[in-house]
């Protein structure tokens, strides 16, 4: 347990320094860029971080962990403002551990690991930009 808590450490360090490094990659790109900025029909491709962490409240039975995974988004742009955005990331690994429900009901104690899962969901979204024509696009 103990030696897989730090190789998932080690993991999470290693995708925070290869998102760092892309980041500079992105910066650079986007200094490039014209003056007008991006505008319906580009491309953007960004590198981060996505963090995966499902709530337990929906049931007593186990508690689920979570997990954070390098991740490569695509977007294209629809209009200057509007962009649809893939997510792309590694699957993502889930530990499920018992709770007291379980210790109280079959005998096995708090906190036993009961299964691992993976997934990856498919992830589509629609993103607004604001200021068309400008060189800083915040966006939601």
């Amino acid at each position: 347990m103990v030696m897989k808590k730090i190789m998932k450490a080690e993991n999470v360090l290693l995708a925070f320094a290869v998102a760092f490094l892309l980041g500079f990659q992105a910066v650079a790109i986007a200094q490039e860029q014209t003056s007008s900025g991006i505008q319906s029909g580009d491309w953007i491709v960004r590198a981060g971080m996505v963090n995966v962490d499902p709530q337990s409240n929906n049931g007593d039975i186990v508690t689920v962990s979570d997990d954070t995974r390098l991740s490569i988004n695509f977007t294209y742009m629809v209009t200057d403002n509007i962009g649809l955005d893939v997510l792309g990331a590694l699957p993502f690994e889930h530990d499920l551990y018992t709770t007291p429900t379980v210790e109280t009901a079959l005998g096995i104690p708090t906190g036993t690991w009961a299964a691992s899962t993976e997934h990856l969901p498919p992830t589509v979204s629609a993103i607004y930009h604001f200021s068309p024509g400008s060189n800083f696009r915040p966006y939601v």
